[in-house]
């Protein structure tokens, strides 16, 4: 049989069965960090590796040279900085006088860290632009595993404008275009009340009921 054929075959079957899809939106439960948040500090998490091909940490870089960060806002870059990026990324953040409002980890962050950070952060940013290399898997074909522990938690995410035209992320997100990231991280820090308005009204999508991925997963595997 050639590859064609095998490839028709394989289409043919593909067609004869029916699929689903569900977002793997569940974690053990990790103990908790002593982490302190002070009651007015707005956090906004980066979590995976700090490396540019996946993330647009230049683009960060460049509003933050740009614009002001609110004293109130933290941006925590939650993962290990890659070797390429690391000089760069501290040295820029010494010359923005960031060093206290921009936390980042020099090593391995243990589950306990991570997920603590996490889940007492105000916005998920998963700095996905269309100048990284990986934008378009992000875009169509593959999933950030930002998204999924923004899902997770229920945790607001902040997504370039590109991502406003589908359905999870309208459900979900804050919306900004690249220039104006910091601008956009100040304005929802600033407006709390806006904030909070914004963000009880989303997550209402049946999807992110865990009793409905649950059945989605039975009903699959029983067919």
């Amino acid at each position: 049989m050639t590859i064609p054929q095998i490839f028709l075959m394989a289409l043919l079957n593909l067609k004869a069965n029916k699929f689903e899809s569900i977002y793997l939106i569940f974690q053990p439960d990790y103990s908790s960090s002593k982490i302190h948040k002070p009651e007015d500090e707005f956090w906004v998490c980066i979590p995976g590796r700090v490396e540019q091909k996946r993330r647009d940490y230049k683009a960060l870089l460049n509003n933050l040279e740009k614009t002001s960060l609110s004293k109130n806002v933290k941006i925590i870059l939650l993962g290990k900085i890659d070797d390429k990026l690391v000089d760069e990324l501290k040295s820029s953040l010494i010359k923005l006088n960031l060093v206290n409002q921009i936390i980042v980890f020099d090593d391995f962050i243990t589950n306990d860290i991570f997920y603590s950070y996490l889940k007492m952060s105000d916005l998920v940013l998963p700095l996905i632009h269309p100048e990284n290399i990986w934008f378009k898997k992000y875009f169509k074909t593959q999933i950030s595993g930002s998204y999924n522990m923004a899902f997770t938690y229920r945790i607001p995410m902040l997504c370039e404008e590109s991502f406003s035209g589908y359905e999870d992320f309208k459900d979900t997100s804050f919306f900004y275009k690249p220039e104006d990231l910091i601008e956009k991280i100040n304005e929802l820090s600033f407006n709390k009340n806006f904030y909070l308005t914004a963000t009880s009204k989303m997550y209402n999508l049946p999807k992110w009921n865990s009793d409905n991925q649950y059945k989605k997963y039975i009903n699959f595997i029983e067919l």
